[in-house]
């Protein structure tokens, strides 16, 4: 192996030294095409309760982010800086609640 010796603000600048005839148009051609193929596949080989499953898996991420960023806000309140962590926390259970609704809110904006 040969060692070379680069141009310290050529390196700087994203510029290695070699150039590079690859052309990326072959790849995604190819994965464009092999997605079309599959698409149809995919989509019906989605399971009936598909939604429920996603519904619930984001339900179960919002748990777990309002659980940390409740306690973001209570060490905030515990180092003194009260009107940050009151904000952290007001904004948390607000968003809290209309994630828990989202549903509720869309059936009744369905039905107006």
């Amino acid at each position: 192996m040969k060692t070379t010796t680069i141009n310290f603000r050529g390196f700087l600048n994203g510029d290695n030294g070699e150039k590079s005839n690859k052309s990326l148009v072959k790849p995604i051609l190819i994965n464009a095409a092999i997605y079309i193929a599959l698409a149809p596949t995919i989509g019906f080989a989605a399971d009936p309760d598909t939604f429920g499953t996603l519904y619930h898996t984001g339900i179960k991420l919002a748990d777990w982010l309002c659980v940390g960023t409740l306690m973001f806000g209570g060490g905030l309140w515990m180092l003194g800086n009260r009107t940050k962590a009151l904000e952290y926390v007001l904004s948390t259970v607000c968003g809290y609640i209309v994630i828990r609704h989202a549903i509720d809110i869309r059936d009744f904006l369905a039905r107006l």
